[in-house]
């Protein structure tokens, strides 16, 4: 309800942490307040999904994009990207090297724009993004699990515009060299939410591109198999090397 909406709101709760709570309502003749207790079992991924992407519905559709002439039928171009941390700060004077998230989108593009430029025209390309694609989960800048503090330049809206943005020009640029296009994104230990946030705005964004492809789960675990080779990829946490 919008109520319980506002109230998660007002204590910076998203809705797969808070499950009941008192919300104190001003009447109407001004005379007091009411306290209103409200429970809820939780808010289902699939349908914070669907509203998410019904308030993306003004992202206008991508331009359409002149596929290549010739490619290799067998060839399968596979780039990733891990551990971005987009809205990550810090100075030269605490690490020896800054980093901002100017900085780490400026190395997305030119890494991707590197090897791209060595690889050659592929049947299908894949674009792998394993989790901590943003430094934080949301506006708390803080591990979800641990509650660690991080710090973080700009708010969360902000950053998953940028790793968004990259993710468009990835794909984009990707297009001019391979029939079809797919793109993964997978949860780290700092940014569960973030694949899932990305990628419903990048489904309106290609929604009438059917040679891209957006693949986005709460599944840690990305795997695929093309001919005879098969690749797998997770972010690493909460999986022992064994198991991994």
């Amino acid at each position: 309800s919008v109520g319980v909406q506002q109230a998660l709101k007002d204590t910076g709760l998203g809705g797969d942490e808070a499950r009941h709570g008192w919300r104190r309502v001003e009447r109407e003749d001004g005379t007091g307040f009411d306290s209103v207790f409200w429970k809820t079992e939780g808010i289902r991924p699939e349908d914070f999904a669907q509203a998410f992407k019904e308030a993306l519905g003004e992202i206008q559709p991508a331009p359409p994009i002149i596929a290549p002439s010739h490619v290799y039928d067998n060839l399968w171009n596979v780039i990733t990207a891990a551990d971005v941390h987009m809205g990550a700060s810090v100075t030269s004077e605490e690490v020896g090297r800054e980093y901002t998230p100017e900085i780490a989108s400026d190395r997305v593009r030119q890494g991707f724009s590197e090897l791209f430029g060595g690889l050659k025209d592929a049947a299908h390309t894949t674009i792998l993004w394993l989790g901590d694609s943003t430094h934080a989960n949301d506006d708390r800048d803080c591990t979800p699990r641990s509650g660690h503090k991080l710090k973080v330049e700009g708010p969360h809206s902000q950053n998953l515009v940028l790793v968004m943005e990259a993710s468009i020009w990835q794909i984009e640029m990707a297009l001019q060299t391979s029939e079809t296009v797919e793109w993964v994104g997978r949860k780290g230990n700092h940014d569960p939410n973030t694949a899932q946030n990305v990628g419903i705005a990048l489904e309106q964004r290609f929604r009438d591109e059917p040679r891209v492809k957006i693949n986005w789960s709460d599944n840690a675990w990305w795997g695929e198999t093309r001919g005879c080779v098969f690749l797998s990829g997770h972010h690493g946490h909460g999986q022992k090397p064994k198991e991994l």
